[in-house]
């Protein structure tokens, strides 16, 4: 059973934290996170976006005085953006910036709540696998519940994105290229990367989220990620309130009751190797719960999409030849803003 040492508590991974304008969800997480022994000896980089109108001004204000209340880690640094940037170019920038100036990271989103194991689990993960070529990312969710095995961890080709952490090496290998990715993803290799259909992940890479991105770069290049099998993460946004739900939608929420662990020693494998059986008991689970499978006759979405909603309206481009997003914002008589995006990822 693997335990943190003294040599590798002083090498604790830093935490990239991505917030919005969720106030009370981002306190339930920081306070998450302080309650992991390993915080105190973990520097933590919080990425706060800016507001895309007025009618999240207050909420982004009131998340930003709570982050310079926060006490606790070994030190907390805090990038307030000037100008929205969207979650995923705010996503890419701040992880790319953690894999350059540390060499690896965690990274947790404002609605990602943490078991006390969890900052020890990514740890000693991060610590175990640095130097194994085949393993690209560390989750700290389960791919899903009531498994039935022995083994303390899950091995399969899968990124999940709930509380996560890779090393720059890997992430150096992230495909953000979504026309390069859809022009030379094969119908094949789409239902591969969907097992058959039950995980429509496919379908996903016309938006080009930096999840979907990252998972399928993972993927593709047939590495591995290592997932617990009893969670020690779980998500407390399936209310509404996130970017990728609208409010009002029914959403259903497994982890309402779910309870964390009290395991805080895993028996992680010397040599990791995709877990067959495993991926098969998820993929039996996942059909038993999928009312149908991906349609792959579906065509994908354009490359330019205008959005409109409320007051805002937004032109997004990719441009792949671009190292790094620019992001521009124009207002008109105070009326309407025109939100002008360009680089590796479209918002």
């Amino acid at each position: 059973m693997e335990n943190l040492n003294k040599e590798e508590t002083g090498r604790m991974a830093p935490i990239a934290m991505f917030v919005y304008n969720r106030p009370e969800h981002t306190r339930k997480v920081v306070d998450a996170l302080l309650n992991c022994p390993e915080a105190k000896e973990t520097d933590i980089f919080i990425f706060s976006d800016a507001p895309r109108g007025l009618k999240d001004f207050e909420s982004v204000r009131e998340v930003r005085n709570y982050l310079k209340k926060i006490t606790g880690f070994k030190s907390i640094t805090i990038v307030a953006r000037k100008a929205n940037l969207g979650c995923t170019p705010n996503m890419i920038e701040g992880i790319t910036r953690i894999m350059d100036t540390y060499g690896r990271g965690i990274i947790i989103e404002d609605d990602i709540l943490v078991a006390p194991q969890f900052l020890k689990f990514m740890n000693l993960c991060l610590n175990k696998y640095q130097n194994d070529p085949n393993i690209w990312n560390i989750s700290g969710i389960s791919p899903e519940f009531n498994l039935k095995t022995d083994k303390d961890v899950v091995i399969w080709g899968h990124q999940n994105c709930w509380g996560w952490a890779t090393w720059k090496d890997r992430w150096d290998n992230f495909e953000g290229n979504r026309e390069k990715t859809l022009s030379e993803i094969s119908l094949e290799q789409k239902k591969a990367f969907d097992f058959g259909g039950v995980i429509p992940c496919s379908p996903q890479l016309d938006y080009y989220a930096w999840d979907v991105a990252w998972n399928w770069t993972i993927f593709k290049n047939a590495k591995l990620s290592i997932n617990p099998v009893k969670s020690l993460v779980k998500n407390i946004g399936l209310d509404g309130t996130g970017t990728n739900f609208a409010k009002g939608m029914p959403i259903s929420d497994p982890w309402k009751d779910y309870i964390f662990p009290q395991q805080d020693c895993w028996n992680l494998p010397d040599f990791p190797q995709c877990d067959e059986e495993l991926v098969k008991q998820i993929i039996e689970i996942k059909k038993a719960k999928s009312s149908h499978l991906v349609d792959y006759n579906e065509p994908s979405k354009k490359l330019l999409t205008f959005k409109l909603k409320g007051n805002l309206f937004k032109l997004h481009i990719l441009v792949h030849k671009l190292p790094t997003i620019f992001n521009f914002k124009l207002k008109i008589f105070g009326l309407f803003t025109i939100d002008l995006a360009l680089g590796k990822a479209k918002i």
